[in-house]
């Protein structure tokens, strides 16, 4: 699937260092229709503390206009750096309250953390989304049979419409894990499409923050780094005539030709656009 008319999201989270984004964010700016970006990470809390918003924010809203409407995306935190990841979203949302409209949590604590936040902080009008890393569909291309399966994702359940309506979410995550995917149908909730890229698996070892460690400390879970993964990817060869390639923590595979159903008059969905074919050739593979 390539980029297309109905695109609405551009997803600069895991990639907003690299090389050329600059020119590949005004490239697509000037085809398609952006409405919205999303910045920080779904993945790691290390690349999320260490972007540069100020200098983000000003570009993009320099690039697009400056009313682009902003979703800040916050990765699962762990103890070692709760507190800042906490100070740091604080920090954020106060600064740029006239760009920034919505926050993507993706794990329970976070979730509870910011609907107490944003209940005592009332001049922050914001809507939360619940993140791509809540929701543990299996995904696996290399299983033909299951994969060209169609596929209700399993997180459609009366547990979800209970969360949903306590912490007054607007906007669920999806990747398409299957050639055929059925989308939930949820009443007023926004269904955020990720694509043409699906995020495999993800952890808390990262091997670019063990490059330049001794090797009795290499290979530990969520250790300091100096984001080393900002101009360098990895790419597989599964020999499966697909990409897969990881970036930072986390290996996607694309899937660029899926068929979406249960989509009807009144449903909302936003296809979340993934630049990561317009990164590759861009960096040493």
């Amino acid at each position: 699937m390539i980029i297309t008319e109905t695109t609405t999201c551009l997803n600069l989270c895991e990639i907003c260092r690299f090389p050329d984004i600059e020119t590949i964010i005004s490239e697509i700016k000037d085809n398609y229709s952006i409405r919205r970006i999303y910045i920080g990470s779904y993945f790691c809390a290390n690349y999320f503390l260490k972007c540069n918003y100020d200098e983000l924010i000003d570009m993009l809203t320099e690039s697009f206009n400056p009313d682009i409407n902003i979703t800040l995306v916050v990765p699962v935190p762990t103890e070692r750096n709760l507190k800042d990841i906490k100070t740091s979203v604080n920090n954020i949302l106060n600064k740029y309250s006239n760009n920034i409209d919505e926050i993507t949590v993706n794990d329970y604590g976070m979730l509870e953390y910011m609907y107490e936040f944003l209940n005592t902080n009332l001049q922050l009008e914001l809507n939360i989304n619940m993140g791509r890393i809540f929701f543990k569909d299996y995904r696996d291309p290399r299983y033909d049979e299951y994969f060209n399966s169609d596929h209700t994702p399993k997180y459609n359940t009366s547990y979800l419409r209970k969360t949903i309506r306590k912490y007054n979410i607007k906007s669920i995550e999806a990747d398409v894990t299957h050639k055929s995917f059925i989308l939930p149908d949820i009443d007023g909730i926004i269904i955020g499409i990720h694509t043409p890229y699906t995020y495999m698996t993800t952890g808390k070892i990262c091997e670019y923050a063990s490059q330049f460690k001794e090797i009795t400390k290499k290979f530990r879970p969520s250790v300091p780094c100096n984001t080393e993964c900002n101009n360098v990817y990895i790419k597989y060869n599964m020999n499966d005539n697909r990409k897969w390639i990881r970036i930072g923590k986390t290996i996607f595979f694309e899937n660029n030709c899926f068929k979406l159903s249960n989509i009807n008059r009144d449903s909302k969905e936003r296809l979340i656009y993934f630049p990561l074919n317009e990164i590759i050739g861009k960096v040493c593979n």
